[in-house]
């Protein structure tokens, strides 16, 4: 009995640590989404200023 709710309470600790680790690394791509998506806008705000200066 005590063998099974030890091995209970292994399972929803790994499972949480899973979800914490999925989790963080959704945050780490968002953030990385977001950078790329603003170095785009720089990029297309320097090719407006090259056009106008022309």
């Amino acid at each position: 009995m005590k063998c099974k709710v030890v091995h209970f309470i292994w399972l929803t600790l790994h499972d949480f640590l899973l979800l914490i680790r999925c989790r963080h690394g959704e945050i780490i791509r968002g953030n990385l989404d977001k950078e790329l998506k603003e170095r785009e806008r720089e990029r297309e705000r320097e090719r407006e200023r090259e056009r106008d200066l022309r």
